[in-house]
């Protein structure tokens, strides 16, 4: 899962970081990136592990990752998350702090150029832009709203006159709150994760997997999560998001 990071200007710096007892730690090797939202551009924010004003921005990209990590590579409900989980610096998250409906269109639209510009491996080229409503992070988000933003938000991928948004990139919505209208509940749990996030993925990884697995990631996904039950994978899904794993990552 890919989201590149640019600064545009200045020097580019590296941290790593590892979160122990509530505080995130310095220490190597970093794993993915972060970027904040700031006067319409993205821009790397030291703070959001240096400050205890964004420790709970940290929190959330941290839990985003575990969740990546931990439930769905660990259940096999995407068939490139692993590789991309696997590959430093192959997962890059954009933190949205303001989701107004104009913000989320321009925020993921920059998020997406940059991530094809910068993408190698079309096979770990996965991004997610995570969507808050305010700088702590509350999940406010509503799914109904969200979704419906989404959808416009897609619709304007499609008729957009760039041809990287139109041709070369796929959006897929993930929602703490998610909920198929006639499915299983149980298969919720394919689409939820900790926080609102769209995920931004190489159009040619889709291609190049071909129609029938792509298929069979529905068929597969749907045996996996109802050989349990709702309040079995509740618990296996709060589990994997407060994982201690692999915490680490880079800003730059």
């Amino acid at each position: 899962m890919i989201i590149p990071i640019q600064q545009g200007r200045g020097t580019r710096i590296t941290r790593t970081a590892t979160f122990k007892d509530d505080l995130f730690v310095a220490n190597n090797p970093p794993i993915f990136d972060v970027s904040l939202w700031k006067d319409n551009h993205w821009e790397l924010d030291n703070s959001i592990i240096e400050t205890a004003t964004h420790l709970s921005l940290s929190q959330q990209v941290q839990e985003t990752w575990n969740w990546c990590r931990h439930f769905v590579v660990k259940h096999n409900l995407c068939p490139w998350a692993k590789l991309s989980t696997d590959t430093k610096h192959a997962i890059h998250f954009y933190v949205l702090p303001d989701t107004s409906v104009d913000d989320m269109e321009a925020a993921t639209e920059l998020a997406a150029l940059e991530f094809h510009q910068a993408q190698k491996d079309p096979q770990t080229a996965i991004s997610f832009v995570i969507l808050l409503n305010d700088m702590n992070g509350s999940n406010n988000l509503p799914f109904d709203d969200f979704y419906n933003r989404f959808l416009d938000l897609e619709d304007d991928f499609f008729d957009h006159d760039n041809p990287i948004l139109r041709h070369h990139i796929t959006l897929a919505p993930f929602h703490p709150e998610w909920m198929f209208a006639e499915d299983e509940p149980v298969l919720a749990f394919e689409k939820r994760s900790p926080y609102p996030s769209i995920s931004i993925v190489s159009a040619q990884t889709i291609e190049q997997a071909g129609p029938v697995a792509t298929q069979q990631i529905g068929r597969n996904n749907a045996i996996i999560l109802n050989s349990r039950s709702f309040a079995e994978w509740q618990s296996i899904y709060n589990a994997a998001i407060r994982s201690n794993g692999e915490t680490n990552y880079r800003v730059k």
